[in-house]
């Protein structure tokens, strides 16, 4: 019996050093051309990982994502991580049928039980990616992206369940048979170079799967908590497009972003700035009033567009802001429509603009004119000037704002 069972045990020992070579041993894939199925399978196995790093940072650590983006991204990591466990789970089903003599009762009943767990957790995975739900914006895990898995984490828990039942059973078929051996052959060098690598293997995976479904159950109602904020009230909704509105008919605002003086961001700065404002009446104690949103506008048009105003029309949106938060606190939506209506008709158009750069012997001369009782207007907007100095009385538009005009930086 020992020397029909010598050959069987050498075979499997060379096996398996030919796996281990191939798994960890660059210089022997590249130079010895072992090539069989497991050694593509270890292949696969571990350099995924180096596929799945770049995509989970981008999805980790990216600002500029949308929500399509993250879905995308999600999804992407989703499916090299189902491929990883596949073929890990290949390389475990094939060493425990060569154990087991490659019997064709155990073949069927291996390859088998592999299949239908493959199916079955691609299943899983499949409802998972399909009703996780996206969107932009920092969550737990995430600067960019938010993945509400309210509805879907169940199948992921699913998942991990069934990979780890899988793994127990073979766990189970390898120590059986390592007991046998052992009680057959006793201790020896190939013994352990046969089931030493494979529990090692098997232990890690099934280990694995048990963190996995742990950390889920523990760790996701915390995570949920932090990524699923309670849903804005209606009116809330209301009083943003409003917002987003009013300040799209800005002429001061449109003047800024047009000419780009809030640099690369300049288009991004004024979706920012409605935000900040919503915020400040769902976050303050007190109730703003028109002081303290004008004061807010011109800080903000100072510190992000390095534009001083001086015409009053920040005192004006302010105390249209304020006006839409009392009417939609009362579910009233007239202002927030006529504004949306107002911003949808200046949708895409361009703003004429002449800004004037004055020189110090005009800036004196001006001053002269004006302790003589000059009646010109002064420009109403200092910070920004174009390549052709020019001397200009201010503009009105068609809302009755006055377009205001700037200065160079250097001329301050």
């Amino acid at each position: 019996m020992a020397d029909q069972l010598m050959p069987f045990v050498l075979e499997i020992e060379a096996g398996i050093e030919i796996s281990r070579n191939n798994g960890y041993t660059n210089f022997s894939l590249v130079w010895k051309r072992q090539w069989n199925t497991i050694t593509v399978f270890f292949i696969i196995t571990r350099y995924l990982p180096f596929v799945l790093f770049p995509i989970n940072t981008r999805y980790v650590f990216s600002y500029d994502l949308t929500a399509s983006k993250c879905r995308s991204l999600y999804n992407a990591i989703g499916i090299v991580y189902y491929l990883g466990i596949i073929f890990a789970q290949s390389i475990l089903t094939i060493r425990t049928w060569v154990i087991w003599k490659r019997g064709k009762f155990m073949a069927y009943s291996l390859f088998g039980a592999y299949i239908s767990t493959a199916i079955v957790l691609l299943t899983l995975l499949s409802f998972h990616l399909k009703l996780t739900v996206h969107e932009a914006g920092l969550s737990a895990f995430s600067i960019a992206c938010n993945a509400n898995n309210d509805k879907s984490s169940k199948y992921l828990v699913a998942a991990f369940i069934v990979l780890a039942g899988f793994e127990t059973v073979m766990l189970l078929l390898l120590l059986t048979r390592a007991v046998s051996d052992y009680r057959f052959v006793g201790y020896s060098h190939f013994l352990k170079t046969i089931y030493g690598d494979g529990l090692s293997f098997y232990i890690y995976l099934f280990g694995l799967a048990i963190v996995n479904i742990v950390l889920i159950f523990r760790i996701y109602p915390y995570v949920a908590k932090f990524d699923s904020p309670s849903p804005p009230a209606p009116q809330i909704i209301l009083f943003a497009r409003g917002v987003i509105a009013r300040l799209d008919i800005w002429s001061t605002l449109r003047i800024a972003v047009q000419e780009n003086w809030g640099g690369p961001e300049t288009k991004q700065k004024s979706r920012w700035i409605a935000s900040t404002i919503v915020d400040s009446f769902e976050e303050e104690s007190e109730e703003p009033d028109d002081i303290y949103i004008e004061d807010m506008l011109l800080q903000i048009m100072a510190d992000e567009f390095e534009v001083s105003l001086e015409d009053g029309s920040a005192e004006s949106v302010a105390k249209d802001i304020v006006r839409m938060w009392l009417e939609t606190k009362e579910g009233k939506e007239d202002s927030v429509r006529k504004f949306e209506e107002l911003a949808e008709k200046m949708k895409g158009k361009r703003i004429e603009v002449q800004e004037t750069v004055q020189s110090d012997d005009e800036e004196d001369w001006d001053d002269e004119e004006d302790e003589e009782g000059s009646d010109d207007e002064v420009p109403q907007l200092i910070g920004h000037s174009s390549a052709q100095p020019t001397k200009k009385e201010p503009e009105v538009d068609e809302d009755g704002f006055t377009l205001v005009k700037g200065r160079g930086k250097g001329q301050r």
